[in-house]
């Protein structure tokens, strides 16, 4: 066997090497995404959890006389329908970038519909919308979600 002959042998050996580690980055950068999705849906979760905790559920008692509810309830419930539409931009986010597959961010924005159902809720949500800095694409999305959700829509189709 000549000088040469083991530096190809060498060489064809680094060559293996470097192939084996590239499969090794490969496997590993799978695995991370793997705990990275799973990280954002515990995050979306955990969100979901203390939007809805957050919100007193006693509010009924104190309705005023006049059948609205008090100042100080009706700012918390905007304020709960502020952090809970933060939520379903970030999960509307998150599934842009893939980070969140299409299915599982359809089944955590049809919370969204329960938020925006009642028609005072959707008025107060294009009251709101450029006051909070909602992104315009967002924006965009949960006009076209509060269309396609109206029943009068569907009678012209």
């Amino acid at each position: 066997m000549t000088l040469e002959d083991v530096g190809n042998t060498g060489e064809l050996i680094g060559a293996i090497a470097v192939l084996i580690t590239l499969v090794y980055l490969a496997i590993q950068l799978r695995q991370n995404t793997r705990a990275l999705h799973a990280q954002t849906y515990q995050d979306v979760y955990r969100d979901l959890r203390d939007n809805l905790s957050s919100i007193d559920t006693d509010i009924a008692p104190r309705v005023g006389a006049n059948g609205k509810l008090i100042a100080s309830d009706e700012a918390r419930i905007g304020l709960y329908e502020i952090i809970s539409l933060r939520a379903y931009e970030n999960w509307w986010n998150q599934c842009r970038y893939g980070t969140t597959p299409e299915d599982v961010f359809r089944a955590y924005i049809s919370h969204m519909r329960k938020t925006l159902e009642p028609t005072d809720a959707k008025i107060w949500f294009r009251r709101v919308q450029t006051t909070h800095d909602f992104t315009p694409g967002f924006i965009a999305f949960v006009e076209e979600y509060m269309r396609n959700q109206d029943p009068e829509s569907h009678q012209d189709a």
